[in-house]
């Protein structure tokens, strides 16, 4: 009897659906998915921040007693912090030639040993004396960056300021006008109250004891870019030039 050979397919194409190839594919590859979308998504919010950061002509610090307002009373936007950010950058140039005149201001809430001896509430004392501890660290560690504009309250700048060539900030004098009157804090700052600026602009808004001085970039590590330090000059020149 003869054997009959039948030639059977044993490779049927066979349709599989789209869910059970994705099944499939979440099932050998879910975590190298999910860490290549985490890094896309970091690469892109990093790119969007490069490029929509705004580029400040000088970078410029407040630390002292006044705590500046950030947010409106009014409700129409205007803080103390953009009056007196405003009433700056109406002096100053564009030293970055971006094509904008814009100035950042961080304030620092810094309280002396006397005025937190004045607060009786122990509540508020520890919350007070816990975020000038605070405020100091975050001072220190500017120093380390492109801030060279600094305006202290006069016992901050007192703890900072030294002569000679242990100074932390430049001899003020150097960038004041010829045939001006200025009240000098020291060597290393002049008060801005004594500024013409000071009566006829919203940098009033700060204390008459607050010391503008101009860190030099030589006594920190990380001193800062030479453009900045330039940039930071020139502001303390126009503050100190200022006219009614």
């Amino acid at each position: 009897m003869e054997e009959r050979n039948e030639k059977i397919d044993i490779s049927p194409n066979v349709k599989i659906p789209v869910s059970k190839k994705f099944e499939n594919f979440w099932y050998y590859y879910k975590w190298h998915t999910i860490i290549g979308i985490a890094l896309v998504a970091v690469v892109v919010v990093l790119i969007v921040q490069l490029f929509t950061k705004p580029s400040y002509d000088v970078n410029i610090v407040y630390a002292g007693e006044k705590s500046i307002s950030i947010s409106s009373s009014t409700g129409d936007g205007v803080t103390e912090l953009s009056l007196i950010t405003k009433a700056i950058e109406s002096v100053a140039k564009d030293y970055n030639n971006d094509g904008k005149v814009r100035f950042s201001l961080r304030n620092l809430h810094i309280l002396s040993a006397a005025e937190l001896n004045e607060i009786t509430d122990s509540n508020k004392k520890i919350t007070l004396e816990s975020s000038t501890q605070s405020a100091r660290q975050e001072l220190r560690d500017i120093f380390y960056t492109d801030n060279f504009v600094f305006l202290l309250s006069d016992d901050v700048f007192k703890e900072y300021d030294s002569s000679g060539e242990d100074s932390v900030f430049a001899d003020i004098s150097e960038y004041c006008k010829d045939g001006k009157s200025y009240e000098f804090a020291s060597e290393g700052g002049i008060y801005i109250s004594s500024l013409p600026i000071y009566e006829s602009s919203d940098l009033s808004l700060l204390p008459p004891d607050t010391v503008l001085c101009l860190r030099l970039p030589g006594v920190f590590k990380g001193r800062g870019s030479d453009e900045a330090y330039k940039a930071a000059e020139e502001l303390v020149r126009a503050l100190l030039s200022f006219e009614n």
